[in-house]
């Protein structure tokens, strides 16, 4: 049986950009960074001097961990923001700044997830994109040590129609995730 790191580890951050369809000079936001990097600094690679990464997260300690590693791995084309993204202009960057927004393993953590959602519209460009990574996949919790953190992503669908966003596709991501993509009404 994989151990819950094992299960998080299966979820690479090439997945998430080759689904999220990241592109060289793009802006993207990942809501929810944690302490890691594991998303932030691919993308950070890729979209590279020309693009720019936004790394938003609630918990400061987790940004400053986030900043040190930026440091030691010589990244620059990256803000760190601590932020409130639940709250409308929760995450301080102007309207329509983004190409691309990815939560990883975050929205099942939001309590306003029709306020985080409304706020991810806000930054997001006219013909940007959304990708809403969790835990669990259309066919339900893969393991019951995940009961807590797994949820439908069709549960989400009435949050995205209040958010003024449609959806253009859910998809499993891995035996442990599923992944939705929404735009722009």
């Amino acid at each position: 049986m994989m151990k819950l790191k094992e299960k998080i580890d299966a979820l690479s951050a090439q997945t998430v950009m080759k689904r999220a369809g990241i592109k060289e000079g793009m802006h993207v936001a990942e809501i929810g960074t944690g302490g890691d990097g594991h998303v932030v600094f691919p993308i950070a690679k890729k979209v590279g001097e020309e693009g720019h990464v936004y790394a938003i997260e609630v918990q400061k300690n987790l940004l400053d961990l986030l900043e040190r590693r930026a440091v030691d791995m010589d990244v620059h084309n990256v803000d760190f923001i601590h932020a409130h993204a639940e709250l409308i202009n929760g995450t301080t960057l102007p309207n329509n700044t983004v190409d691309r927004i990815i939560y990883v393993n975050t929205m099942h953590q939001m309590e306003d997830k029709e306020n985080a959602l409304k706020e991810a519209a806000r930054i997001l460009k006219e013909d940007g994109e959304i990708l809403i990574i969790d835990w669990g996949t259309q066919k339900g919790c893969p393991h019951p040590s995940l009961e807590n953190y797994c949820f439908d992503p069709e549960d989400l669908a009435p949050t995205w129609k209040k958010a003024n966003l449609v959806h253009i596709d859910t998809f499993d991501v891995s035996p442990y995730y599923w992944g939705t993509v929404l735009k722009h009404a």
